[in-house]
């Protein structure tokens, strides 16, 4: 940016000066010009000059301030939710500069999005699996309540991991005394194996 506000403050000063030096120069130039340039004359040069040098001023300006007024109008479309836009990497070090780093940026953002909507899908999936898993484990456990016999869930080493309500009441126990112990302890001593093959 110092770059711009230096050739900024070049184009002011060199305006000053120019003006400047009309006010110095003129009464020398009015007495030097013959007789035919009446104060009219020098008032439509005066206001001819002083144009065109506003007209050059406003061009600077525009061309200048173009670049940033691009950057205002991407955010703009970018707040209503574009994330495509990007800015030309062109004119002054410091708008390029600038250009390359908010494309970088956007780009940033997109990359995020895109990660954030993948995760979102996955924990989507992963809560769909859930409430599938919740469901059949549902059907599952009415299942066994259900049943007019006595069933219970063991792992590879004899502990009961679930029963129904009739398997603990055949046992003698809750539910929560028969879970997370030996199917034997549960079982009448008659039931036993050493008894059974004996």
């Amino acid at each position: 940016m110092a770059n711009l506000r230096f050739r900024l403050t070049v184009i002011s000063v060199g305006l000053v000066l120019i003006a400047l030096a009309l006010g110095w120069f003129a009464p020398v130039l009015i007495t030097s010009l013959p007789d035919q340039v009446t104060t009219i004359h020098l008032l439509a040069a005066i206001f001819v000059f002083v144009g065109l040098c506003g007209v050059a001023f406003y061009t600077l300006m525009e061309r200048a301030l173009n670049p940033v007024m691009r950057l205002i109008d991407t955010f703009t479309r970018m707040r209503s939710g574009d994330l495509n836009p990007r800015l030309p990497v062109e004119g002054p070090e410091e708008m390029r500069r600038m250009a390359r780093g908010f494309n970088d940026m956007v780009e940033e953002l997109e990359t995020q999005i895109r990660d954030i909507e993948v995760e979102k899908q996955s924990a989507e999936r992963g809560r769909h699996f859930l409430e599938e898993q919740l469901s059949s484990d549902q059907r599952f456990r009415w299942a066994i309540d259900a049943a007019p016999v006595g069933i219970a869930l063991l792992d590879t080493i004899g502990v009961v991991t679930d029963c129904s309500v009739v398997f603990a009441e055949t046992a003698g126990k809750t539910e929560a005394e028969v879970e997370q112990n030996n199917l034997w302890s549960c079982a009448s001593v008659d039931d036993h194996p050493a008894q059974l093959y004996a």
